[in-house]
C-alpha cells in the first residue's frame, strides 16, 4: 500500500493522516445517524464529495476512485430514501418516544 502511496502528488504521511481524519468523521457521523441527527446525513455527504474530489485530483490512476465512488452513491441513495427521511424526521421519533412502554 505504501508503494502505490509514493506515486501521489502529496506525501505518504499526509495521506494517511486524512485517511484517519475521514475514517474518524465517518465513525461519530455514523454514531450520529444512530442518534437520529439530521445534519449528520449532511456532514456525511459533503465530506464524501470532498473526499472524492481529493482522491481525484491527487490519485495517478483516476479508475481506483470508482468503486468507492460507486459505493458512497448507493449509500446516500439510502440515506436520502423516503424511508430514511422518515426516520430522521422529528415527528417519526416523536411518535417512537410515546409508543415505548413505560
Amino acid at each position: 500500500m505504501l508503494a502505490g502511496m509514493a506515486h501521489g502528488a502529496i506525501p505518504a504521511e499526509v495521506q494517511y493522516a486524512m485517511m484517519l481524519f475521514s475514517l474518524g468523521l465517518s465513525l461519530v457521523t455514523a454514531l450520529a445517524m444512530l442518534q437520529r441527527q439530521r445534519g449528520a446525513r449532511t456532514v456525511y455527504l459533503v465530506w464524501g464529495v470532498i473526499d472524492i474530489a481529493f482522491c481525484l485530483a491527487t490519485l495517478p490512476v483516476k479508475m481506483n476512485v470508482l468503486p468507492g465512488a460507486l459505493l458512497f452513491a448507493v449509500i446516500c441513495a439510502f440515506l436520502y430514501s423516503p424511508k430514511s427521511n422518515a426516520w430522521f424526521s422529528p415527528r417519526k421519533a416523536a411518535n417512537d418516544a410515546c409508543m415505548t412502554p413505560a
